[in-house]
């Protein structure tokens, strides 16, 4: 890998993000898919609530997320799973910086989901 690389890979991965930012608030705006963003968040907010810092929460949660996830991702359009990765990173990601922000420790469970 050439010095300077990484940056390259960087600016390339922003602009992907970026570019599914738009894509993800286009869906979001399209009332006939209200109802599957409505399910998609609660469902994911629950499984994502629900997770401890016991390895049997970590594995009802991951499995839980996978039996849930499974069909959007095997069946659906793509937008729909573009969406679903979208809110699913968001939720993580907002989990994991209140859990640093309060304690690092508690911020390891979500992580191993």
């Amino acid at each position: 890998q050439k010095p300077g690389d990484h940056r390259e890979q960087c600016a390339q991965i922003v602009s992907e993000l970026l570019e599914v930012e738009v894509q993800v608030k286009l869906f979001k705006q399209d009332d006939s898919h209200k109802q599957f963003r409505l399910d998609a968040k609660k469902a994911l907010n629950t499984r994502i609530g629900q997770v401890s810092a016991t390895l049997k929460s970590i594995q009802e949660c991951t499995l839980g997320l996978v039996s849930m996830l499974s069909p959007i991702m095997d069946g659906s359009e793509d937008a729909k799973k573009q969406f679903v990765e979208y809110i699913v990173a968001e939720r993580f990601a907002d989990e994991a910086e209140v859990g640093i922000m309060t304690q690092a420790r508690s911020a390891w469970p979500k992580a191993r989901v």
